[in-house]
């Protein structure tokens, strides 16, 4: 695990050492950094709405999804409202991989029916209903090789983090 607090605050430090250079009324090192990651995340999400939509055939049920999801998050952070060091990113992050998993698993069986002779999808006894089984077998999966895997405080092997040297050097 990694210490997100420091992680946080060495983040902290490169932005005000970036300077505070304002252009068009705005700070622009604060602008630039929100308008990347906010932009990243919106492409990825119209990618997901229009990729689900297309797939179910039914773009405004995908749609009134995306709208439901921004509610949410928007509603989250009004509630949170704290820095991200508040948030248990090894958690979130084990979350997010045991959610993808179940449905990598899910699709990847459903794909399985592109081998057989009739070329179509394999469907699910409990069509969609069946991802909470899945991600519950994930949930015990995990929670046992956890116990089996984790290696006690004491015995973790400290990691430096050595900055690279430049590949271009003087000579």
């Amino acid at each position: 695990m990694h210490d997100e607090a420091r992680i946080y605050q060495n983040k902290v430090n490169a932005a005000a050492a970036a300077g505070n250079k304002v252009r068009f009324g705005l700070d622009w090192f604060s602008f630039v950094v929100s308008f990347k990651g906010t932009f990243l995340e919106g492409v990825e999400v119209v990618f997901i709405v229009i990729t689900f939509g297309l797939n179910a055939n039914n773009m405004p049920v995908a749609i009134m999804g995306a709208v439901a999801a921004v509610v949410v998050v928007l509603l989250a952070a009004i509630v949170i409202h704290a820095p991200l060091t508040k948030v248990p990113e090894n958690t979130l992050k084990f979350g997010v991989g045991l959610l993808l998993t179940t449905f990598g698993t899910f699709w990847a069986t459903e794909g399985l029916g592109a081998l057989t002779p009739s070329h179509t999808s394999l469907e699910w006894v409990l069509s969609d209903m069946v991802l909470l089984p899945i991600l519950a077998g994930w949930v015990l999966l995990s929670a046992i090789l956890v116990k089996i895997l984790k290696v006690p405080a004491d015995q973790v092997p400290v990691i430096e983090i050595v900055q690279p040297v430049s590949v271009r050097e003087e000579v």
